[in-house]
């Protein structure tokens, strides 16, 4: 039945596994109604319960792409903005989770948590994540007029993350940054990028060219004033 088969869509929205607070919050079921529900639904082996009362889990991949996709897009962006939300809301949200429900809400919110998403994998030195949510911020924002100073620090930030995994790449990604650097006049981070530039050819055994632009980067920012490149 339809009072079934809604609030096991939401769950499918969530994901893979529920917390049953935040289900019951989206789906604004209380907690008899619920319960009803997940008592069903593990009867019929669509879900299973963790030992801890506090999530579920769909028992197969397939079931609940079949519920996620049997939903009308418009419905699934709502719903995403409102799991989003409500894990806002909480007191230590799970910051990859609230951008991927953003993005997939189209909220204009996603690149912000998407970059709090980057800095937490970059503290945990989980960098390839890193570059991946730093990037993907970016993505956003490509073509977005008065984002070209964030978009080209991000830019810059993944290229210098990237610089060990995949030198040749960072440097086709640090040029986008240092063309949207030289588009709004940005000096520091136009300084910043030649450097990096640099360390990356040298990366790429390009000696010579390298320490050139290392040099030319230094330069740059040894006749800015310390407080400018401070605000970097």
């Amino acid at each position: 039945g339809e009072d079934v088969r809604q609030p096991l869509a939401i769950a499918a929205v969530i994901g893979q596994e529920v917390p049953l607070l935040l289900w019951a919050e989206v789906a604004n079921l209380d907690d008899e109604a619920l319960l009803g529900i997940v008592e069903l639904a593990v009867e019929a082996h669509l879900l299973e319960a963790d030992p801890d009362g506090m999530h579920i889990r769909f028992v197969h991949a397939l079931t609940r792409e079949a519920l996620y996709e049997g939903v009308l897009p418009p419905r699934r962006r709502l719903w995403h903005r409102q799991v989003a939300e409500a894990l806002m809301a909480g007191a230590s949200p799970d910051v990859d989770a609230v951008a991927y429900h953003l993005q997939q809400a189209g909220d204009d919110r996603a690149g912000e948590w998407l970059e709090k998403a980057g800095d937490r994998a970059q503290r945990a030195y989980a960098w390839l994540t890193a570059i991946d949510r730093l990037r993907s911020a970016a993505d956003l924002l490509k073509g977005v007029n008065g984002t070209e100073r964030t978009r080209g620090r991000l830019l810059y930030r993944s290229s210098r993350l990237q610089r060990f995994s995949d030198p040749v790449g960072a440097i086709a990604v640090v040029d986008e940054a240092g063309r949207l650097a030289a588009k709004i006049g940005d000096a520091i981070l136009a300084a910043e990028v030649c450097f990096h530039r640099g360390i990356l050819l040298c990366y790429c055994d390009h000696f010579q060219s390298g320490l050139a632009e290392m040099s030319t980067g230094i330069e740059a920012l040894e006749v800015m004033p310390l407080e400018a490149t401070r605000a970097f």
